[in-house]
């Protein structure tokens, strides 16, 4: 789920194109398995650009996404079996 503040805000992740469903599999090139992993890797680059490597069904995508100074791009994660 992407999370905005404010109606009319677009969260950093939906502009650099993250849909629901697709899997953050790596950022800046170290994989991402676990949540921890992401937050931790988001802490250390705020307000930077970063390199998401997601999976959208077969597809692999990169995403460059800017974080927020608070370590965050807008989203939500979902638990996956």
């Amino acid at each position: 789920k992407l999370l905005g503040k404010g109606n009319d805000s677009i969260p950093p992740a939906a502009k650099a194109g993250l849909k629901a469903k697709d899997k953050i599999v790596a950022i800046n090139g170290s994989p991402i398995q676990y949540y921890y992993q992401l937050q931790e890797q988001l802490q250390d680059n705020k307000n930077k650009v970063v390199d998401l490597t997601v999976l959208r069904g077969k597809d692999t995508l990169h995403l460059k996404p800017t974080v927020t100074n608070n370590g965050t791009i807008g989203f939500m994660a979902s638990m996956t079996t």
